[in-house]
């Protein structure tokens, strides 16, 4: 018996910092919940100890005082329909990142 569902997906890995805003509010929270709203199947936030983005500016946790603009990922996978519309959200509303899309299979667990 198979317990997983093969499909072909896409992985979305969107590189920010914590104080990067969209409307107003932290764009990991506004990305994970515009999301969710769409039905996405899932999201996970990431804080990273340490990085620097294109400004090549180091960002990291172990300066004496515990910096609060930390490396942030966001990763999605999901079928490429959906990426595709998160992407066309980031680049409507996040001025300034990077992300990613890499082809990938997706195994779900049969409910």
């Amino acid at each position: 018996m198979k317990y997983y569902n093969r499909e072909k997906a896409q992985q979305l890995r969107i590189y920010i910092l914590e104080q990067d805003k969209i409307d107003g509010n932290p764009a990991y929270d506004a990305i994970v919940r515009h999301a969710m709203e769409l039905g996405v199947k899932g999201a996970t936030v990431f804080r990273g100890l340490q990085g620097y983005g294109c400004h090549h500016h180091l960002h990291s946790a172990r300066l004496v005082t515990i910096s609060e603009n930390l490396p942030m990922l966001v990763e999605i996978i999901d079928k490429p329909e959906m990426v595709q519309k998160i992407t066309e959200y980031l680049d409507e509303k996040l001025p300034e990142g990077l992300f990613t899309v890499t082809e990938t299979s997706m195994y779900t667990g049969k409910q």
